[in-house]
């Protein structure tokens, strides 16, 4: 017995095309009452705000900004010109600002820009957590990400360190 026969039904019986069609309706019936049930979103924001301390560094800063950044000390997050009141730069620590540089040989070295400064900001407060991370205005913080810490006083870009939830 033939699979398909010569006017292209699968065993005498049920049209190949017809077939493919069914099955293309029956899974987006599938696709989309699951949807329906488990809801589009499906959790992707958490029901409680999470409480959260994370560290940016950022990396090269001119040492005169640092009066501005002290006064910085307390003031809310922004983000797209809007305060986010829950989180607040805490804090910074300065560390020597490291530079790679080659020889003549071409041997790669490290060495401390004495013009420049490193900065470990500190933010505290409280977040919404997206699926797998706390949004944070309209960004979602993780550590190794580029993150823009921006308040009224100052913005810097640097690279999330750490993240403390608790």
């Amino acid at each position: 017995m033939k699979f398909i026969d010569e006017k292209g039904r699968l065993f005498g019986k049920i049209n190949l095309l017809d077939l493919l069609a069914l099955l293309l309706v029956l899974a987006a019936v599938v696709f989309f009452g699951l949807r329906l049930v488990r809801g589009h979103d499906s959790g992707s924001r958490s029901v409680e705000p999470k409480h959260l301390t994370y560290t940016v560094l950022v990396e090269a800063v001119d040492p005169r900004s640092l009066p501005d950044v002290e006064k910085a000390i307390g003031e809310p997050l922004l983000s797209s010109g809007s305060l986010i009141n829950n989180l607040v730069f805490t804090g910074y620590e300065t560390e020597p600002c490291r530079v790679y540089a080659t020889d003549e040989a071409g041997r790669i070295f490290v060495t401390e820009d004495d013009t420049r400064v490193n900065l470990v900001c500190t933010v505290e407060g409280t977040v919404e957590w997206a699926k797998h991370a706390p949004q944070i205005g309209s960004q979602e913080a993780r550590v190794g990400k580029e993150h823009i810490l921006k308040t009224e006083t100052i913005e810097f870009t640097g690279t999330v360190l750490t993240m403390e939830v608790g």
